[in-house]
């Protein structure tokens, strides 16, 4: 089984979404072509991860995730996530949430993601939209954008903390992950190894920007599933909340990220991808809208999403 492909010009353009949730239903992702985000902006932003990621470890650290305004703002160290308990990732990443921080000058090259942020919660926001359409074309009258309110990135170019005051304090978890898994000539890791645990994502939409290396792969009947690495689409998938919102009728796939013989190719850079993670306000009460509304019990964003985190970075 493939994973679907939409144009996303094409479908916009289009009244009709039930294309885009039948689609979505199958696998709980899709590959969306002509997604409507700059090629330029998309390539600005893996600049700004490599040059993120090839700063020393003490510049990398001096912006630590749980030091800064949020808790899961800042930079991971290799080697400290638990996606999945069994294993811990063989990866870095940079998190940047809405909750403002001011960036040091020797950082300051961060503030350029913020038009890709921009586009691409524009997109994620269509996504909603025609979700949203296709429940409403049915008869029901709840809607998913309303509980998804906008807010700027969250880094800051300034002197003072004062100066940071005009940005609201975080609203949701939605956060710009910046992800980078080191050549496997320096771990000594091998094809078929896993680099990101099994799981699934905790938010409502995950839109993944990808280099050629590859290596994601998704879970289906039982086997595996590569997804297409190409750097001009944008994979997008279901998180944990979307499969509650919409009663189980687009799933939460697992997947993982595994060594794959591009990478040992592309052995002297590594391998780059960009995450953004669409989550709900924090305060948005997350139960099933749409189809089976007995399936799963309510849940509150924050509460979710914290007790996810506190698993992966074993957080007491």
């Amino acid at each position: 089984m493939e994973i679907p492909v939409i144009d996303w010009q094409q479908r916009c353009a289009s009244t009709d979404a039930k294309p885009v949730v039948e689609n979505f239903s199958k696998l709980g992702f899709l590959v969306l072509k002509n997604h409507g985000i700059s090629l330029e902006h998309v390539q600005q932003a893996f600049r700004v991860a490599r040059e993120f990621f090839r700063l020393p470890l003490s510049l990398k650290k001096s912006v630590l995730r749980g030091t800064l305004s949020d808790n899961n703002s800042g930079y991971v160290e290799y080697q400290k996530e638990y996606l999945n308990a069994a294993s811990v990732d063989k990866k870095e990443a940079l998190n940047i949430t809405c909750q403002p921080w001011l960036l040091p000058d020797s950082l300051s090259f961060l503030s350029q993601l913020e038009s890709f942020y921009m586009e691409a919660w524009q997109l994620g926001m269509q996504l909603l939209e025609q979700i949203d359409g296709y429940f409403l074309s049915s008869g029901e009258k709840n809607t998913l954008t309303k509980h998804h309110t906008f807010q700027s990135l969250g880094v800051y170019n300034g002197t003072t903390k004062e100066e940071a005051v005009v940005f609201k304090n975080r609203t949701s978890a939605s956060t710009l992950r910046l992800l980078f898994y080191p050549p496997v000539a320096e771990t000594g890791a091998r094809e078929g190894d896993i680099l990101a645990g099994i799981h699934s994502d905790y938010g409502t939409l995950t839109l993944l920007f990808q280099d050629s290396c590859g290596g994601l792969q998704i879970e289906h009947a039982q086997d595996w599933i590569n997804v297409p690495a190409q750097e001009d689409v944008v994979v997008v998938n279901a998180g944990d909340l979307l499969e509650i919102w919409t009663g189980g009728l687009i799933p939460s796939t697992k997947h993982r990220v595994v060594v794959t013989p591009e990478m040992k190719e592309s052995s002297i850079r590594g391998r780059y991808s960009i995450a953004f993670f669409i989550h709900p306000d924090d305060n948005a009460i997350v139960q099933p809208l749409y189809g089976d509304k007995t399936k799963y019990n309510s849940v509150l964003a924050s509460d979710y999403v914290t007790g996810r985190f506190q698993v992966s970075y074993k957080e007491s």
